[in-house]
């Protein structure tokens, strides 16, 4: 028997492959030696993955009832299914990538279970009686798509036969259209894994930053303190102490450290209340409303599981992170926390195969807090129970036998458990909670609250390409598309009405345009001109109904979004990371509207950063940073020939400076 080597294997030499050849490629993947079963190492697997029965196939699984494991029909049937296993193994499937040993368990198990009901000893042939009809009759929906996979392996020369008909992608069989409806097949517009409705957003969100500010550290601290205390084998005569004494006094030791807890709030008054109410789902005598302050170290140790989903609901939000990328994140997450951006580190596979990659998302200060609360919660619990690891999220119980402290495998429950404390299960509007739902949410978000959004999501989500994120996520919410739209303009619209209101501060090349055209408008219509009616149709004629113009940043507005101008050598829509003061569609405003709703000074903020900046090129010029003198240096340049306050600032207390000499020294003014 001739040993087949992975090197130089080839798709037709595994499809002729014995039985002896194909257990042999099987050890050398690492998937075992026993003929009827493979299971590949756990570390392979991540989260529920590493299960023994969801990495791992055997023989009886794919069998009818009553049949012989030894009959040559049972052992073809294998064959031919471990044959499949090691293809995909091996090679790209239909979209170019080698399957992940979890998604290769899931298609075998949906394929194993629509051969088990197909068994039919008398044939010859194993995937050609299969067809897409009995498919879906014995393995669901999803296995037509799987199905598609064993016909691609089988159009490789994989496998020595091949589903009946199977629908794939490009290879469909062309049909007469004539007469047939527009659309034959209505757009799915379910709700299920589309973004959490608004209401939801903002009530879950509350609690959620509620529990992590305010609960969150008293919780930590009295736990800390309470598991700190030795725990005590021996009477005070130095007798042993049996197990139920043991747990008796040590008991009442952590009960004494929470009963003379002080309980605070952020601002150090005494917290008697919780900002709401919390109910307890479980059954038994933990159920119920839960008390506060907590009378008891299981009462105060209650709290901690639901503590770890608020961490969680609000990590899930800002890192838009898939299921599998929250779940496998470490206690080393955080990085960067002293610079001015802290990001949080998770490992994503989704475009990058088995092995992965690093991959970082920029973090808010209140996701910061929370990441670090929760590496406290994580070290807690796992010195509570005696566990080493550095899972982030964990197991929770009073009992080490639950594997409290141990990673945790699942995040869906405690998210059901999260909306069921709080009460806020019909604000999901019939709908389940899902991870994939954080991502969606964010889109919704970002997309409605900026006008460029997909490059800054695209960047968040971890897409390669800006077409995925506008097309399945921003788009995917039927109704978000026509919200963005008109958010967007009546913006411009109020925008265009500030600009008459504030014409003769405007400044900028597009300024004396704007003044003209309005002049031009009044003498036209007259005393009529100011009418609000009159005006908004104006407006809404110059910024071409709200679509024409654009707000770049503070303070900044692009006249000629749809056209362009010197960004973009007029060819198509504007660019805004190319916006220069040159241009003649750059419109300046003295202030802008903050996120609060309170006006700042878009002067006064382009003064203060370019001091700051020039600090910061001090201290870059000292230590010789030259990679961050020059990105200060052009960022210094950029805010320049804009405002005229701004030049004249940096003429007068700038220009003279031998720093700024010498690395802008070609640097023009507004006269």
């Amino acid at each position: 028997m001739d040993v087949l080597s992975l090197i130089g294997l080839t798709p037709q030499k595994l499809c002729h492959a014995s039985d002896e050849q194909l257990l042999q490629i099987q050890a050398q993947l690492l998937m075992g030696n026993t003929w009827g079963h493979w299971e590949y190492p756990k570390e392979w697997g991540r989260g529920k993955w590493q299960t023994l029965g969801r990495r791992s196939y055997r023989l009886e699984l794919v069998l009818p009832d009553n049949e012989d494991p030894d009959s040559p029909f049972a052992q073809r049937m294998w064959r031919e299914l471990l044959r499949l296993t090691l293809a995909l193994r091996l090679w790209p499937g239909p979209f170019g990538l080698v399957s992940k040993p979890s998604s290769i368990r899931s298609l075998v198990g949906t394929i194993g279970r629509v051969l088990r009901g197909l068994a039919d000893s008398s044939e010859e042939s194993l995937w050609a009686r299969v067809d897409p009809t009995n498919a879906r009759i014995f393995g669901g929906k999803a296995a037509i798509t799987r199905l598609n996979v064993v016909a691609y392996f089988r159009g490789m020369g994989a496998l020595p036969d091949g589903p009946n008909a199977a629908m794939r992608k490009g290879h469909q069989p062309r049909r007469d259209r004539t007469g047939e409806p527009e659309h034959a097949t209505p757009k799915n517009e379910g709700k299920q894994w589309q973004p959490f409705p608004d209401p939801y957003t903002a009530a879950a969100g509350w609690r959620a930053i509620s529990m992590m500010q305010a609960v969150g550290p008293n919780v930590i601290g009295a736990m800390e303190r309470a598991v700190s205390i030795p725990i005590r084998l021996t009477t005070a005569e130095g007798k042993p102490l049996s197990k139920s004494s043991i747990r008796a006094v040590n008991k009442a030791s952590r009960d004494d450290v929470i009963k003379n807890w002080e309980w605070r709030a952020p601002d150090n008054s005494e917290l008697n209340t919780l900002p709401m109410a919390i109910t307890l789902s479980a059954s038994g005598r933990n159920a119920g409303n839960v008390p506060w302050p907590p009378r008891s170290y299981s009462d105060t140790w209650n709290l901690i599981n639901l503590l770890q989903t608020s961490h969680l609901w609000l990590v899930a939000l800002s890192l838009a992170g898939r299921h599998g990328e929250i779940l496998e994140m470490k206690e080393d997450c955080l990085k960067r926390q002293d610079s001015e951006t802290p990001t949080g580190r998770f490992v994503t596979w989704k475009l990058d195969g088995v092995s992965g990659r690093d991959a970082e998302a920029p973090l808010p200060d209140v996701v910061v807090q929370t990441l670090q609360q929760q590496v406290r919660l994580a070290k807690l619990v796992k010195r509570a129970h005696g566990v080493e690891n550095d899972a982030l999220w964990v197991k929770i119980g009073l009992k080490s036998s639950t594997g409290a402290g141990e990673r945790l495998n699942d995040l869906g429950t405690g998210l059901v458990a999260f909306n069921a404390a709080f009460g806020i299960e019909p604000l999901m509007e019939n709908t389940n909670v899902h991870m994939h739902r954080f991502r969606k949410t964010l889109v919704r978000i970002v997309a409605l609250a900026l006008v460029h959004a997909p490059k800054i999501l695209m960047d968040i989500l971890g897409h390669r390409d800006e077409q995925m994120t506008v097309m399945r996520y921003i788009l995917s919410d039927p109704g978000m598309l026509s919200e963005i739209e008109e958010v967007t303009r009546e913006l411009i619209i109020l925008k265009g009405l500030e600009a008459i209101d504030k014409r003769d501060q405007l400044q900028g090349k597009a300024a004396p345009v704007l003044r003209e055209r309005v002049e031009q408008y009044a003498q036209l219509l007259g005393r009529n001109a100011l009418e609000p009616q009159n005006l908004r149709e104006f407006v809404e004629s110059i910024t071409e109904g709200g679509s024409g113009w654009a707000i770049i940043g503070p303070g900044k507005v692009c006249t000629g979004f749809r056209t362009g101008g010197l960004c973009n050598a007029a060819s198509g829509e504007a660019n805004p990371h190319y916006c220069t003061p040159e241009c003649h569609n750059q419109l300046l405003f003295p202030d802008y509207e903050q996120v609060n709703g309170t006006v700042a000074s878009a002067v006064r903020e382009a003064i203060e950063t370019v001091d700051y900046m020039v600090e910061q090129l001090k201290c870059s010029a000292e230590n010789g940073e030259v990679m961050l003198i020059a990105q200060f240096a052009g960022q210094i340049t950029g805010l320049l020939r804009q405002w005229r306050e701004v030049d004249q600032h940096f003429r007068d207390h700038h220009l003279n400076n031998p720093l700024i000499t010498k690395h802008l020294s070609n640097v023009v003014l507004l006269p």
